[in-house]
């Protein structure tokens, strides 16, 4: 019997390459998208203390202290300030994951197309062994037919 033997095992292999380095890619893209996630969510809970905060000192007391009013104030700005570049920088981390998962499917398709050509002619592959075999089989079966000795006095 023999063996099967893709020839584009090369091209499957770099194709494999390919993929491989997309996923590392939409990973990475994913871990930087989280991280600045996070970082809005931590800068959103802290613009929430922030305003709650300066709410209280207005709120809490007859008397208003103008210099602590404006430092709180000034924080509650910055951090709006920081969530807003937070926010950009997000959308951005999404558009790039975006474009690594474009990519990733891409070279997925790429792989997977080879990939099919490969089972086709290892299908063909498989059915031509079968027809050998068959023939070789049925090579037999008239020999042993035809040979006195083996069984019938060569009778048809």
């Amino acid at each position: 019997m023999s063996v099967f033997r893709f020839t584009l095992d090369p091209v499957l292999k770099q194709r494999e390459a390919v993929e491989r380095e997309a996923q590392r890619l939409v990973a990475e893209r994913e871990r930087d998208r989280f991280a600045i996630l996070s970082e809005l969510d931590e800068l959103q809970a802290r613009d929430a203390g922030e305003r709650r905060d300066l709410s209280q000192r207005l709120g809490a007391t007859g008397k208003l202290d103008a210099k602590a009013l404006r430092q709180q104030s000034v924080a509650t700005m910055q951090v709006s300030r920081q969530i807003r570049e937070a926010a950009l920088r997000a959308a951005g981390a999404g558009q790039r994951l975006g474009e690594a998962r474009t990519v990733l499917t891409r070279a997925t398709a790429r792989r997977r197309a080879i990939e099919l050509v490969r089972e086709q002619q290892l299908d063909e592959f498989k059915a031509r062994e079968r027809r050998r075999e068959t023939e070789a089989l049925d090579e037999m079966a008239m020999a042993m037919r035809r040979s006195p000795a083996l069984g019938n006095g060569g009778r048809l």
